[in-house]
């Protein structure tokens, strides 16, 4: 029971500061393919993908200075189209309604 509640509940520590010799922004990747919720994860491979063959082209370069600064998620965009589930501006009308 104690392993599923840790497994459900704690966070998993950032790679990068248990082993010094991974790239901050491999950690954060991580970091974000294990959020505990759904929403707070890549939503597309393609943007795993494409985080992951820039962060092998800046370690290719030995671009430091760009793989620190690269923003994990840019192109992450989800294949489900989900509509909004709060109404914006039309509080009058559904109050007529």
């Amino acid at each position: 029971m104690d392993v599923i509640t840790a497994v459900l509940s704690r966070r998993l520590p950032p790679v990068s500061s248990i082993r010094l010799d991974v790239p901050d922004c491999i950690s954060r990747m991580i970091q974000m393919m294990t959020q505990k919720i759904i929403n707070d994860r890549y939503q597309s491979a393609s943007g795993v993908k494409y985080d992951l063959i820039q962060i092998q082209k800046f370690l290719g370069d030995g671009d430091t200075d760009k793989l620190n600064e690269f923003e994990i998620t840019t192109r992450d965009v989800s294949s489900f189209f989900v509509l909004p589930t709060a109404m914006i501006g039309r509080q009058n009308e559904y109050d007529k309604v």
